[in-house]
């Protein structure tokens, strides 16, 4: 019985480290006030790390649509975590030049517009959030290429398998 629980705890490292990832840079978020810039920095690395290391041992990996959907959903946390660092450092609204707090909904709007380079225009990044727009942009192009890389490896398993 602990054998096989030990067993199952090892298969599942990899989801563990992805969402300890997650989970730190979440929190790390709350800091900021304490900690300032080096906060996000600190916390977007750990994001970044762990959502990369988990995205490379699909490959190797049995269980790959298990793994594609935790990868979809880490997609999903990494815009949402831009969408709250946007909250804390402002937008130029649509209708004015000046600072906004933009609502949850307006920047997880902005980040998902940023995340795929669409760029509308209406939301603007502040003087702060400029670097940050420029990562998630580049993160986003990176991710998207993972992304169909992984769809392609998919269709090329069932095309194997038949």
């Amino acid at each position: 019985m602990l054998d096989h629980l030990k067993r199952g705890i090892k298969s599942n490292d990899n989801e563990l480290i992805l969402i300890f990832g997650i989970t730190f840079s979440f929190l790390s978020l709350r800091t900021v006030t304490f900690f300032g810039e080096p906060s996000l920095w600190g916390s977007l690395i750990i994001i970044m790390c762990s959502s990369l290391y988990y995205s490379f041992t699909f490959y190797g990996s049995s269980q790959h649509l298990i793994k594609f959907a935790c990868f979809l959903g880490t997609i999903i946390m990494i815009i949402l975590y831009f969408a709250f660092s946007y909250i804390g450092l402002g937008l130029v609204g649509p209708s004015s030049s000046e600072k906004i707090t933009p609502s949850l909904a307006e920047a997880i709007y902005f980040s998902v517009v940023t995340w795929t380079t669409l760029g509308f225009g209406d939301f603007r990044p502040t003087e702060a959030a400029r670097i940050w727009v420029m990562v998630e942009a580049l993160i986003g192009y990176l991710f998207m290429a993972l992304l169909v890389a992984k769809l392609l490896y998919l269709a090329q398993l069932k095309n194997v398998s038949k």
